[in-house]
């Protein structure tokens, strides 16, 4: 599906290779796999821990630190299971003569594709840029997002960074999904009218970013939302990683409009991160006719950049392909 060969399915992530033939061989990488389920377990209680902590003892001003927690422990949680799903599978194998294994992760800064020219803009979850560490790089544009069903401040944020040169305008992030913003499409068509649409003209107007999941959650959400929403202007579909090439080419397909990738990324080593991003990116700048924006998942220390500002060689890598 996304590699030329159609051989293997992608969630998001790197795949641990195709399967080796000997039973030795499969033993060896259901052992790294089983390391590698122990590893985001501890991970998932130590972060789990860390955000139960912060919450209990701060206020809304932890907001953002708060939402960076639990996105990682929703990124681990399905690394977690794209492990056990390649275990799973390479334990079937044993009396197969093939088999596609998975592994799953997801992504904040976005990076406009067009097919002659390549801009930058960046998004944070929030309705304001964050100032406190610093300021945009000039020709950046920041988008603002109306988050989920509390919109306290978002017309005049909305409108101050229009003033100030951006363009586009996010709607909720994962509505689908009970950890995230959680509203029921029909709210969530409610809450456009309201705070999206007296924006029309003034900036594109980018759908709710929805997940991968399945029924009710992922495109069946957004199709309910869209029949709620009818009369809205949408500009462009915004979601979060899918079965790659198929799952957003299917999208595009169904709601005729242009693609916004707001989360994707990696897993596994920064090697096998590295080669996900050399075969996705490509594919994404070829289909400039409707992948029209993606963003790489976690742009903060640790990821692609080291807390002095230096590119990490994930970092790197990302900068290179695009």
């Amino acid at each position: 599906m996304l590699l030329p060969t159609a051989a293997s399915l992608w969630i998001c992530a790197t795949l641990l290779s195709s399967v080796l033939a000997s039973p030795l061989h499969r033993r060896d990488q259901i052992a790294d796999l089983q390391a590698m389920v122990d590893k985001e377990t501890a991970l998932i209680a130590a972060y789990q821990n860390r955000f139960n902590n912060m919450k209990a003892a701060s206020g809304l001003s932890e907001f953002a630190a708060l939402r960076l927690l639990q996105q990682r422990i929703r990124i681990l949680n399905v690394a977690k299971a794209g492990y056990q799903s390649q275990i799973a599978s390479l334990q079937a194998a044993a009396t197969s003569s093939s088999l596609s294994s998975k592994a799953a992760a997801t992504s904040s800064t976005i990076t406009t594709v067009r097919p002659t020219t390549t801009s930058t803009t960046t998004y944070n979850w929030a309705n304001a840029q964050d100032t406190s560490t610093g300021t945009l790089t000039a020709g950046v544009e920041f988008v603002p997002m109306l988050w989920g069903s509390y919109a306290t401040g978002w017309t005049a944020a909305a409108q101050a960074a229009i003033n100030a040169g951006s363009t586009h305008l996010l709607g909720m992030n994962e509505p689908d999904l009970d950890t995230q913003s959680n509203i029921t499409p029909a709210a969530a068509a409610a809450e456009w009218k309201t705070y999206m649409e007296p924006f029309y003209g003034k900036a594109k107007l980018v759908s709710p970013a929805i997940t991968n999941g399945g029924a009710p959650m992922g495109v069946t959400w957004m199709s309910e939302f869209l029949g709620n929403c009818s009369t809205c202007h949408i500009d462009a579909i915004a979601a979060h990683c899918g079965y790659f090439t198929n799952y957003f080419t299917d999208m595009y397909n169904e709601f005729k409009k242009p693609i916004w990738i707001t989360e994707f990324a990696g897993s596994g080593t920064v090697a096998q991160q590295q080669s996900f991003f050399q075969t996705i990116i490509p594919w994404m700048e070829k289909n400039v006719t409707f992948i029209e924006r993606y963003a790489a998942f976690g742009d903060f220390a640790g990821t692609f950049v080291n807390s002095d500002g230096s590119l990490t060689a994930l970092g790197q890598t990302y900068k290179t392909v695009v």
